[in-house]
């Protein structure tokens, strides 16, 4: 029970920091300046995945101090349940841009998905 409720209690502080961030993937105002993270984040939009990485592995790789960038990639590959490649990229983000809000929020349900309540606290 005590496990439970702990879950419920990180589930919930992540949906306010959701709703305060906007939710989405991006952690910044850069998202909607980007036309290759406003396609990426549309397709996220549609739970396409596969287009969502198609579109922001290669952005990523041209743009390596993107945190949106990253955050936005970690989020379709966690949807996808690549939860190795999230975890990287998530990191990958939280590297570039400490606070990263987004970055924060999706690594730690990612956590949560993992079963480390620890990490996801």
């Amino acid at each position: 029970m005590r496990k439970i409720s702990g879950i419920l209690l990180v589930a919930s502080l992540f949906a306010g920091l959701a709703q305060a961030s906007g939710g989405g993937g991006g952690g910044g105002s850069t998202v909607a300046e980007v036309p290759e993270l406003v396609a990426a984040q549309g397709a996220i939009d549609k739970s396409d995945w596969d287009g969502a990485i198609g579109i922001l592995t290669p952005y990523v790789a041209s743009h390596p101090r993107s945190a949106d960038g990253f955050n936005l990639l970690g989020y379709a590959s966690r949807k996808q349940g690549k939860l190795d490649n999230a975890f990287r990229y998530y990191e990958q983000a939280l590297t570039i841009d400490p606070k990263h809000r987004g970055a924060h929020e999706y690594i730690g349900e990612a956590y949560l998905m993992a079963g480390d309540l620890a990490h996801a606290e």
